[in-house]
């Protein structure tokens, strides 16, 4: 695009990261709110940047996604912090906004290199991810009361079947009891493989995993819900059902809960996603609420 090569953005951005060329990456427009994808390289071809561009069905979503990321950023301390992709220039162009990042790569889609990257890189996230809710957990008024409207919005749903209902049922009236009483934190929405990139060091160009970031961050709230991130990321890397289930000890230890509350933060953080589906289509959304509970289940169910 002519725009990201023009003096504005040349004046705007880091000097190393001026591209020589920009290069359009195939649009596949999944959902109404997907983006434009770019990369910019420099005069030997090779990667130095890359850029978010929003459409004129959501042209607020990049811009959204800046802030929230911002607003992550600002509630987390540096080591954890500095996992979050964060843009060097963001703005609008025609109307519709958009922000450029310095470059990374995305994880392998071969079995076998894929593997090997799960096994380095996965324990490295699930510690981030730990981390992010121990710092960002608390207890705000109305909480009990948005975690009951969302488990509500799941035993309301009868297409999701009886044990699903029944499960979110048990956690409505464990609040009523003040048995369980969670917390907010702060909830990326989207976090499995995909959304997880890694950087090269310096100029070396040699890639590393321990310098991974999470981009995609639209639909991340600081009013969030714990668990539902750990277990996205478990299903898309292929973590064993022991290794979830070390994982759901260690956040309930942090969330000062039972073990069996974690199916109720689950079932709570996608009936809050099913409230404000905004883009998501409502049949997308009841194969998260089964997947998820089908994943939860299989490493937790008959432990708790």
């Amino acid at each position: 695009m002519d725009f990201f090569l023009s003096d504005e953005i040349a004046e705007a951005i880091p000097h190393s990261m001026k591209p020589s060329a920009v290069h359009q990456l195939p649009f596949q427009p999944l959902t109404e709110d997907a983006t434009q994808k770019f990369i910019f390289v420099d005069e030997r071809g090779s990667p130095i940047a890359f850029a978010l561009c929003a459409t004129e069905a959501s042209s607020l979503q990049v811009a959204r996604a800046v802030a929230r990321s911002e607003a992550a950023i600002q509630a987390l301390e540096p080591a954890a912090a500095r996992h979050i992709a964060r843009s060097v220039h963001s703005g609008v162009f025609k109307g519709c906004s958009f922000a450029i990042y310095p470059y990374c790569n995305s994880l392998s889609n071969k079995r076998g290199i894929g593997r090997i990257q799960n096994r380095i890189l996965a324990p490295r996230v699930l510690r981030w991810l730990s981390n992010v809710t121990n710092q960002t957990k608390r207890q705000v008024e109305n909480q009990n009361q948005e975690f009951r409207l969302s488990l509500q919005f799941i035993n309301e749903r009868p297409e999701l079947g009886d044990e699903v209902r029944l499960q979110a049922e048990r956690g409505i009236e464990r609040l009523t009891r003040n048995e369980w009483t969670p917390y907010f934190c702060l909830m990326h929405g989207d976090l499995w493989k995909p959304n997880v990139l890694v950087q090269s060091p310096g100029l070396t160009g040699r890639v590393s995993l321990k310098n991974f970031v999470v981009i995609d961050w639209a639909g991340a709230t600081l009013d969030g819900y714990a668990i539902y991130d750990l277990v996205r990321l478990a299903h898309s890397t292929n973590l064993s059902d022991k290794g979830l289930l070390r994982e759901c000890r260690k956040h309930a230890m942090i969330l000062d809960c039972h073990l069996t509350d974690t199916k109720s933060y689950l079932l709570a953080a996608i009936g809050h996603v099913g409230r404000n589906r905004e883009h998501l289509q409502y049949d997308r959304w009841l194969r998260t609420v089964e997947g998820c509970s089908e994943r939860l289940d299989q490493a937790v169910g008959d432990v708790a």
